[in-house]
């Protein structure tokens, strides 16, 4: 019930409402983290990330992904883990940490070619592409010129129905084009769930 309900509101771009939801369930659910399956504890602590860094605290993002490293290896087989890793690539870039993006990002794409029956989503192509570009530059023209550039590979991905579930958890787009157009990653939320 928690998990369907923080997607609506994160999906629909009512952060607030997300954040009294989180709260609302903190004695109940979430301080008994440690007793749930693994998989529900990957989805907790990686709503909890999501979260935080939505709301633009990427140190409180990075908590929460700790505790998601923590765990170890006991998490790497769940679909979320991916999502994590992806995540945890744009909280790195939140904080300024250009060098762990580029490793990271290697580590990723080596994860995925070692995997032979592993998809490799649009997605992930067009973020580590444009995780290749930062830090940004601070000429908002610039920027623009990349956002536009960017539209047609977003275009593909928009239509292709096996990126959905990628996008479904965060939309990593939605994140390139705040970070590209100087616009709330909220607001463009907000507006997307209203079309």
């Amino acid at each position: 019930m928690y998990l369907a309900e923080f997607s609506y509101y994160f999906q629909t771009g009512d952060i607030e409402a997300a954040a009294k939801l989180r709260i609302t369930y903190e004695e109940s659910l979430l301080k008994k983290t440690a007793v749930l399956n693994l998989q529900l504890q990957l989805q907790l602590h990686l709503n909890a990330a999501i979260l935080a860094l939505a709301t633009g605290d990427a140190k409180e993002a990075r908590k929460s992904m700790k505790k998601i490293w923590g765990a170890g290896k006991a998490l790497h087989t769940f679909p979320d883990y991916k999502v994590a890793r992806l995540i945890n690539l744009l909280i790195q870039a939140e904080l300024g940490h250009y060098d762990y993006l580029e490793n990271e990002v290697s580590l990723l794409k080596r994860s995925i070619a070692a995997e032979k029956n592993l998809y490799q989503y649009r997605t992930e192509k067009l973020l580590f592409k444009f995780i290749r570009l930062l830090p940004l530059s601070k000429d908002r023209k610039e920027n623009m010129d990349i956002w536009n550039t960017f539209r047609k590979d977003i275009e593909i991905i928009n239509q292709h129905k096996y990126e959905r579930p990628l996008l479904k958890t965060f939309d990593f787009i939605v994140w390139i084009e705040s970070r590209l157009t100087g616009e709330s990653f909220m607001d463009i939320i907000r507006k997307r769930a209203v079309e």
